[in-house]
């Protein structure tokens, strides 16, 4: 395989649910570069990683799956590894534009907001996909605190938008 152009790294932790369509959403971008996933799973007991290690089998060019160990003190090589195929990454950089100017969704009336996985609302968002929202409503200053912008997405004053929906 040729030197990835594009590595795209997704954690998972008991998604088993949402794999197939994470990994299709991904895969199915159309490029004439080549392209690798890397799936970094926190110790999943639901079946997540036998699903991942099916794809990693007939994509190996593309996919690579790294399962943390979920030892108490002992040395996480997973973490080790995925982060040294970040340090041997060579990326190229093709152009940075501000997204408003790209992704018509992103100019709507209502405040938006882009995410990787399938589609979800508020109420059924994990900690650190919650915590991210409320980081960028605050980033964006639409929100003075964290209160005032959890109090915004609990209202459904923002939407809540897959990127594979939008191109992104």
């Amino acid at each position: 395989m040729q030197q990835p152009k594009v590595s795209v790294l997704i954690s998972f932790y008991n998604l088993a649910p949402y794999v197939d369509q994470t990994l299709e959403s991904v895969l199915g971008q159309k490029t004439d570069f080549p392209v690798e996933v890397l799936c970094a799973d926190d110790g999943s007991d639901d079946g997540t990683i036998d699903i991942l290690r099916g794809w990693e089998q007939r994509y190996p060019d593309s996919v690579r799956v790294f399962v943390m160990d979920r030892i108490p003190g002992a040395r996480y090589e997973a973490n080790e590894r995925i982060c040294q195929r970040f340090k041997e990454s060579q990326p190229q950089l093709v152009d940075v534009v501000v997204a408003k100017d790209v992704i018509p969704e992103l100019n709507r009336e209502k405040k938006t907001l882009l995410h990787a996985g399938p589609p979800i609302v508020w109420e059924n968002m994990q900690g650190p996909m919650r915590g991210s929202c409320i980081g960028a409503a605050l980033f964006e200053g639409w929100a003075q605190t964290e209160e005032e912008a959890v109090k915004m997405l609990e209202s459904g004053e923002v939407e809540f938008i897959p990127c594979h929906h939008c191109h992104a």
